[in-house]
């Protein structure tokens, strides 16, 4: 019954965000009943029930690739971390087509460094450099903090104080490559498709919550658009629906989290076996080596 916490959590979970467009999302005070229309709106009614039932469905697929054995393989876990990429980037161009135009300021600047740095000096400490810098914690922390300040040393270069405007799934997609390359980059490679699933349920999660001003200005624009007088912004609230969302795409996070730390325990396990199967092979061996050469010397003596 403790294995099937996880899946239930999981599947659950991206269950929820899927259903939870047929729930209120906001409504005006109960003041407002008899004077505006329409005083409440349900996920149907609004683009953000549509924007929920997309994450919902990535989700849940998402997590139903996580969840296969074979995507502990390195090939089949960047594939999945491809398509989770790929469902974002799809949902956000077809949800949000406005141009976004903004000044990338320190925290832009600083945020994509960190993320770009640690993902190649994750990438380096695997692939290029020595162990005595991977063993040296010392050294580690010089290498990546230098890493880290060459990258974004090249980030400011390139968009630092200068105004762009982009589009928004090219935002996403910029993210989602990044946190791909760190889930990738880092090791156990074998999980990367588990670290991407946490990150992208979190974000998402995130920008759900996030998003309540968002529906709140919906149910107004819609009383605007009626021809009716609109109530005051500050009169509206969220209600069951958005949270209920909410809160079942942060179950899907512990979920991915769960099921992350369970498979990283078990290949720890198994890398920790095999160290020691291998000392006790080496051990047998010299054992065997010596009772030779003892017996050889018996022999000759």
């Amino acid at each position: 019954m403790r294995k099937l916490w996880i899946p239930l959590l999981g599947i659950g979970g991206a269950v929820g965000v899927i259903q939870s467009v047929f729930w209120e999302f906001a409504r005006m005070r109960p003041d407002y009943q008899f004077i505006v229309t329409p005083w409440s709106i349900r996920g149907t009614d609004t683009v953000h029930g549509s924007i929920y039932v997309a994450l919902g469905v990535l989700a849940l697929a998402a997590f139903f690739l996580v969840m296969w054995e074979g995507s502990t393989k390195q090939l089949n876990s960047i594939a999945i971390v491809g398509v989770i990429i790929a469902g974002g980037t799809i949902i956000a161009a077809v949800f949000a087509n406005d141009p976004y135009v903004f000044t990338p300021g320190p925290p832009v600047v600083g945020g994509s460094a960190i993320l770009l740095g640690v993902a190649l000096f994750r990438y380096l400490r695997g692939a290029v450099l020595p162990d005595i810098v991977d063993n040296s914690f010392i050294a580690r922390t010089v290498v990546g903090f230098v890493t880290i300040g060459i990258v974004g040393f090249i980030v400011n270069a390139l968009i630092g104080g200068d105004e762009l405007t982009i589009d928004v799934w090219v935002g996403v997609l910029a993210i989602l490559v990044g946190l791909g390359l760190l889930s990738i980059a880092t090791e156990p490679r074998e999980l990367a498709a588990n670290r991407m699933l946490m990150f992208s349920t979190t974000i998402a999660a995130f920008a759900m919550a996030l998003s309540s001003g968002a529906v709140r200005s919906t149910l107004i624009r819609l009383q605007e658009e009626g021809g009716f007088t609109a109530g005051l912004y500050k009169d509206t609230q969220v209600t069951s629906g958005h949270l209920i969302g909410v809160v079942a795409m942060f179950i899907v996070t512990i979920a991915a989290i769960m099921l992350w730390a369970r498979r990283r325990d078990a290949i720890q396990t198994s890398a920790r076996a095999a160290r020691q199967r291998a000392a006790a092979e080496e051990s047998a061996r010299e054992i065997e080596e010596a009772i030779r050469r003892a017996a050889e010397l018996q022999q000759q003596s």
